[in-house]
């Protein structure tokens, strides 16, 4: 399991940036996203990696805890793209648990 900080040196080496994307807007970007991306998605789409253009999108209409976890599911993506999606679910949800309050104040001021 990839740890916190791993995936916080992973997004902080890799040059993206996160942006808050209206969810319309988000999902027809989704539609666009490679096919290996698309195996990943069921639903509504909260969160976008847009490797072309070193961005991770968030759903702007999520709350600020809402965005939180749904940047460390996306950087879980970015630090192992072949990670199956049920296993980036389960390791969100272990990541987020061991959040202290420095990283999850972290979160916040990127996804603010």
């Amino acid at each position: 399991m990839p740890t916190f900080h791993q995936l916080k040196k992973r997004f902080l080496d890799s040059g993206y940036e996160v942006r808050l994307i209206a969810p319309r807007e988000l999902e027809r970007l989704a539609l666009d996203a490679p096919l290996e991306a698309k195996r990943h998605m069921s639903g509504d789409v909260l969160g976008l990696i847009m490797p072309d253009a070193y961005v991770i999108g968030l759903a702007r209409n999520q709350n600020t805890d809402e965005r939180a976890e749904t940047l460390v599911h996306e950087l879980i993506h970015l630090y192992d793209e072949s990670m199956e999606e049920e296993t980036v679910e389960a390791l969100t949800e272990e990541v987020v648990a061991s959040l202290s309050d420095n990283d999850y104040r972290f979160l916040q001021l990127l996804v603010a």
